[in-house]
Protein backbone atom coordinates (compact mmCIF):
# COMPACT_ATOMS: atom_id res chain seq x y z
CA UNK A 1 0.00 0.00 0.00
CA UNK A 2 2.63 2.49 0.90
CA UNK A 3 5.93 2.62 -0.46
CA UNK A 4 8.62 1.67 1.43
CA UNK A 5 9.48 5.24 2.41
CA UNK A 6 9.32 6.95 5.59
CA UNK A 7 6.37 8.96 6.92
CA UNK A 8 5.68 11.08 9.85
CA UNK A 9 2.10 10.91 10.01
CA UNK A 10 -0.39 8.63 7.45
CA UNK A 11 -4.13 9.80 7.12
CA UNK A 12 -6.25 6.74 5.88
CA UNK A 13 -10.32 7.41 5.23
CA UNK A 14 -12.27 4.65 6.59
CA UNK A 15 -13.45 3.61 2.88
CA UNK A 16 -10.98 3.82 0.02
CA UNK A 17 -10.13 1.92 -3.34
CA UNK A 18 -5.84 1.75 -3.86
CA UNK A 19 -4.35 2.02 -7.41
CA UNK A 20 -7.59 0.14 -8.81
CA UNK A 21 -7.39 -3.20 -6.38
CA UNK A 22 -10.50 -4.18 -4.43
CA UNK A 23 -12.38 -1.32 -1.94
CA UNK A 24 -10.66 -1.59 1.37
CA UNK A 25 -11.06 0.09 4.58
CA UNK A 26 -8.59 2.79 6.74
CA UNK A 27 -8.36 -0.33 9.00
CA UNK A 28 -6.90 -2.64 6.92
CA UNK A 29 -4.44 -0.32 5.53
CA UNK A 30 -3.47 0.34 9.70
CA UNK A 31 -3.21 -3.73 10.02
CA UNK A 32 -1.19 -3.92 6.68
CA UNK A 33 1.24 -0.97 8.46
CA UNK A 34 1.42 -2.72 11.85
CA UNK A 35 1.90 -6.08 10.22
CA UNK A 36 5.30 -4.92 8.77
CA UNK A 37 6.34 -3.16 12.57
CA UNK A 38 5.75 0.12 11.20
CA UNK A 39 5.10 2.01 13.77
CA UNK A 40 3.86 5.70 11.88
CA UNK A 41 1.51 7.51 13.30
CA UNK A 42 -1.47 6.70 12.20
CA UNK A 43 -5.26 9.09 12.01
CA UNK A 44 -8.53 7.64 10.89
CA UNK A 45 -10.53 9.78 8.71
CA UNK A 46 -14.47 8.90 8.23
CA UNK A 47 -17.33 11.19 7.21
CA UNK A 48 -19.55 7.58 9.00
CA UNK A 49 -20.39 7.66 12.56
CA UNK A 50 -17.63 7.28 14.53
CA UNK A 51 -19.52 4.92 17.46
CA UNK A 52 -19.26 2.55 14.65
CA UNK A 53 -15.45 2.72 13.81
CA UNK A 54 -13.71 4.39 16.21
CA UNK A 55 -12.76 1.63 18.88
CA UNK A 56 -11.94 -0.41 16.05
CA UNK A 57 -9.61 2.07 14.24
CA UNK A 58 -8.14 2.30 18.15
CA UNK A 59 -7.93 -1.46 18.59
CA UNK A 60 -5.98 -1.87 15.28
CA UNK A 61 -3.60 0.69 16.43
CA UNK A 62 -4.63 4.08 15.46
CA UNK A 63 -3.64 7.22 17.48
CA UNK A 64 -6.55 9.24 16.43
CA UNK A 65 -10.49 8.57 14.50
CA UNK A 66 -11.53 12.16 13.19
CA UNK A 67 -14.90 12.67 11.73
CA UNK A 68 -14.77 14.50 8.36
CA UNK A 69 -16.88 17.08 9.87
CA UNK A 70 -14.44 17.98 12.77
CA UNK A 71 -11.41 17.30 10.57
CA UNK A 72 -10.10 20.64 10.38
CA UNK A 73 -9.69 21.41 14.14
CA UNK A 74 -9.48 18.00 15.25
CA UNK A 75 -6.61 17.29 12.91
CA UNK A 76 -4.52 20.47 13.84
CA UNK A 77 -4.45 19.46 17.89
CA UNK A 78 -3.33 15.66 16.75
CA UNK A 79 -0.56 16.91 14.21
CA UNK A 80 0.66 19.43 17.14
CA UNK A 81 0.93 16.55 19.27
CA UNK A 82 2.81 14.16 16.75
CA UNK A 83 5.03 17.19 15.58
CA UNK A 84 5.85 17.97 19.61
CA UNK A 85 6.51 14.23 20.84
CA UNK A 86 8.80 14.09 16.92
CA UNK A 87 10.51 16.85 18.12
CA UNK A 88 11.27 15.65 21.49
CA UNK A 89 12.32 12.00 20.49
Amino acid sequence: MLAEETWDLVLLDISFQANGRPKKTGIDGLKELRARNDVVPVVIVSALPAKEYAAAARAAGALAFVQKERLPEELRAVLANVLASRATS
